[in-house]
């Protein structure tokens, strides 16, 4: 009974051993991620544009209802490069990692 006691209290204390994430390094792949989408992304490649969204994407847009998907956001590419003139270019400034409060609520 007492190895089976030990051997649950190791199982619960290595179980729950949680890795602490690095938020630095993994904010700067994310930059990283962004500056290489802004780089690739044309209007003359929709396809090379949008294999940076996942199909459960969410666009928001000041002012805009929120985009929900893949296939809406697609319309929306579609419809602004077919503006004379457009362009699409951004440079990424942050990124951040949630508080805690924002998954609490």
């Amino acid at each position: 009974m007492r190895q089976l006691t030990a051997l649950f209290l190791f199982a619960i204390l290595t179980g729950c051993n949680h890795s602490k994430i690095d938020q630095k390094a993994e904010s700067e792949k994310l930059m990283q991620v962004s500056r290489d989408w802004a780089r690739t992304a044309s209007p003359d490649s929709i396809e090379r544009t949008m294999s940076f969204w996942s199909d459960s994407a969410i666009f928001l847009s000041a002012g805009n209802e929120p985009m929900n998907g893949k296939t809406e956001i697609r319309k929306m590419v579609e419809k602004s490069v077919r503006k004379p003139g457009f362009k699409m270019s951004w440079q990424p400034v942050s990124a951040r990692f949630p508080t805690a409060e924002i998954w609490d609520t």
